[in-house]
């Protein structure tokens, strides 16, 4: 970076703003405030406080004396740690060494898992992550961090790469007791190709995938992927389902049945007064036994 000397010296001299002559006074005020009321008040019940003891404060200024000051509310959130490393345990080699570039794709792979709140509980997300293309090869949620968790994700990135070759692929994560657990690392060893690998014992996370975690979010949460078909020997696939044929109130079973093409629900449009009648009226009279539907095959019984 490139700037004059005169710059340099200017802002070596510059006298402290009255910015930075407020904060120097209200920033220990805030902290005898905050002790004074036992610790627990946060940026709005500290800010209210503070306007109580005739200070002229706002909340955002309060929020960033109190980050300064390194004082935050009370919280009943419990602390949660998806790193549960063993020091002892035999872990993979680093095949990565904090190098996190591909020159192609399905040559390295990184592999975490982290937590969201939901209104039902905490959901833990396992996914895999390709660096070359950063696309969520692999993704998993459950209610629990076992080793299952992260053993179904690695299984969906293996299923999504069926039609390419993995030779050389390396997977990377972390030391977490899911990913050195007998039932991971057997799993790793049914996939030939696929290399393992983790840190020393000295780096035991990655920001990286939680980076392009956060970044890829909102695409990977709307719907979940399908899984492969698994129809056991003279058991029906669960996922040949017929959908619904718009205006059917019975089901396949009951001799409703979907034609070839695409039945599309209509338009709606604007009902007026004299529209409503004549509905009320068509629908008053009693039905025939069988009313073929127009559009489509599906035969609707008269009640």
């Amino acid at each position: 970076m490139q700037f004059a000397p005169s710059t340099y010296y200017a802002a070596k001299t510059r006298p402290p703003s009255d910015r930075a002559l407020s904060d120097a006074e209200l920033g220990p005020t805030l902290a005898e405030l905050w002790k004074h009321n036992y610790s627990v008040y946060g940026r709005r019940k500290l800010w209210k406080a503070a306007r109580r003891a005739d200070l002229d404060i706002g909340r955002d200024q309060v929020a960033r004396l109190m980050r300064a000051q390194g004082i935050r509310g009370a919280s009943r959130a419990r602390k949660r740690f998806t790193t549960k490393s063993d020091p002892t345990a035999v872990r993979a080699p680093d095949l990565v060494n904090r190098n996190f570039t591909a020159a192609r794709p399905d040559a390295l792979w990184v592999a975490d898992f982290t937590y969201c709140s939901t209104w039902s509980g905490i959901v833990y997300v396992a996914f895999i992550i390709d660096v070359f293309s950063r696309r969520l090869v692999g993704w998993k949620a459950a209610r629990s961090m076992t080793a299952t968790l992260v053993i179904d994700a690695l299984n969906m990135a293996a299923w999504t790469r069926r039609h390419t070759t993995i030779d050389g692929l390396i997977c990377h994560t972390d030391a977490g007791s899911q990913y050195t657990s007998i039932a991971y690392t057997e799993r790793i060893d049914d996939s030939a190709p696929l290399r393992p690998s983790a840190p020393s014992a000295t780096v035991l996370t990655t920001r990286w995938p939680n980076r392009s975690w956060a970044s890829s979010r909102p695409s990977c949460t709307a719907t979940q992927p399908h899984s492969p078909p698994t129809a056991g020997p003279g058991k029906a696939s669960t996922t040949s389902r017929q959908p619904r044929v718009p205006g059917c109130r019975g089901s396949t079973k009951n001799g409703c049945t979907q034609s070839s093409t695409t039945v599309r629900r209509p338009k709606l449009k604007p009902t007026t007064v004299k529209d409503l009648s004549l509905m009320w009226h068509e629908k008053s009279k009693p039905a025939s036994l069988h009313q073929t539907q127009a559009g489509s095959d599906c035969q609707i019984s008269g009640r």
